[in-house]
């Protein structure tokens, strides 16, 4: 098969130790594809982040293997300043230039500015024996409502913007195979034929809809990266507007995670006066712990900008807790609004606290979302999740497939990962 090289769309964190973490998904991903790779190496690019710069609570989750091949580069965060921020970009582009220009079997994960750049590189020159490309949610959407400091930075990033979701369909189209959570880029582009819905990558377990812990604190929980996009500072908003209507007697706002806008919210949170009323929890590593913190809330709100389709989604259905979600991205291929879980319009505050008032004031509604869910992932995504083989797994079946051509390499990879293109004809 030969060597194995891989782009990533963001940062690892880099530890005083020099040690290389990830986020426990992509981690997990990593380390499987370096232990089941047989032949060649996998080296892969990244950018790094280091302790104290913001975000890297986050993605400080779980240690990547020793056996992987870094190049890494020094990535940015929201406090950057410009002239570090552009030398920074300066050098990164030059490094992974220098990357793609060794041959290999390539695995891009996109949307970034990073990834596209990786593709064009790799199709102009002709340095790819095999190219991948997993897909995630929408670049531009995200960074519409992220913000920068100073507007030299984000005049670079809108325009960043703009190239790297049109990049992103001509690498779709040059690519060997497509790898994505999205029902909506599954949906778009099913017609080509080499596009692969793959399961989610959870923190609970089928045994886990048997749990009934709903409601045990007044709480509305929020879980995830503490970004713009991700909406929480919409959240934040929304849950002011109904303290001070006093439609929230007795609630409080639990807020789980980590990330650049943790500040800001902090912030917006002692200048209304709740600051007793919002709980920020920190990043939580520990599984059980987690689960815990979401299957004890009275209901779950994630108000994304975009998503493929969010993780914590899942769990929170797994788990019984009636939750609120936009209509964004994969979103509504899967989930249905009023029998899974309110759709909230991303963006909209005042649309946001009525469907948390909505929900918390109506009990019915509440266990309605909670059965129906929970059913969803009963009947659609445990079976999904047993059925498919891992994702390195497939990957490397794939890579095997085209630098065999022939029947033998075809049988191989229908053998190993069939049960991936019948799934796809399933999928909603």
């Amino acid at each position: 098969m030969g060597d194995i090289r891989s782009v990533f769309i963001g940062n690892f964190s880099l530890s005083a130790e020099r040690k290389v973490f990830g986020l426990k998904n992509y981690a997990k991903f990593y380390n499987e594809l370096a232990a089941e790779s047989k032949t060649g190496t996998l080296s892969v690019f990244a950018g790094y982040i280091l302790p104290g710069d913001p975000g890297f609570d986050f993605s400080f989750e779980q240690p990547l293997s020793d056996k992987i091949n870094f190049t890494l580069s020094r990535g940015n965060s929201t406090d950057t300043g410009l002239f570090q921020f552009l030398l920074n970009n300066i050098l990164l582009f030059i490094k992974l230039t220098r990357f793609c220009f060794k041959r290999g079997n390539y695995f891009i994960f996109l949307p970034s500015p990073v990834g596209v750049w990786s593709i064009l590189i790799l199709t102009l020159f002709r340095r790819a024996s095999t190219l991948g490309i997993y897909i995630g949610g929408h670049y531009g959407r995200e960074q519409s409502v992220e913000k920068r400091k100073g507007n030299i930075k984000r005049t670079i990033k809108k325009l960043a913007a703009i190239l790297v979701d049109k990049l992103v369909i001509y690498a779709i189209n040059r690519s060997d195979y497509v790898i994505t959570s999205s029902y909506e880029y599954h949906h778009d582009y099913k017609n080509t034929g080499k596009v692969f819905l793959t399961p989610p990558m959870l923190n609970v377990q089928e045994s886990d809809l048997n749990i009934s812990m709903q409601g045990h604190e007044k709480c509305i929980t929020f879980c995830g990266e503490l970004r713009h996009a991700k909406g929480v500072v919409d959240l934040l908003k929304a849950f002011v507007q109904l303290v001070n209507k006093r439609q929230l007697t007795g609630y409080k706002l639990k807020i789980i995670g980590s990330g650049q806008a943790l500040g800001e919210l902090v912030h917006l949170a002692e200048i209304n006066g709740i600051s007793h009323l919002v709980t920020f929890c920190g990043q939580i590593k520990q599984q059980s712990q987690l689960k815990e913190q979401l299957a004890t809330a009275t209901i779950f709100v994630l108000p994304s900008y975009s998503e493929g389709f969010p993780r914590v989604a899942y769990e929170s259905f797994t788990l019984g807790v009636p939750t609120i979600l936009t209509p964004v991205g994969g979103i509504p291929f899967l989930a249905k609004d009023k029998e899974h879980c309110l759709f909230a319009e991303p963006g909209n505050v005042d649309d946001l606290a009525n469907k948390i008032s909505l929900l918390l004031n109506d009990e019915g509604l509440r266990s309605k979302l909670s059965i129906h869910a929970r059913n969803l992932m009963t009947q659609e995504i445990f079976p999904r999740i047993k059925s498919h083989v891992s994702l390195s797994r497939m990957i490397l079946a794939k890579m095997d497939s085209l630098n065999h051509v022939g029947e033998a390499g075809t049988a191989a990879f229908n053998k190993d990962s069939g049960e991936q293109k019948l799934s796809l004809s399933k999928a909603p």
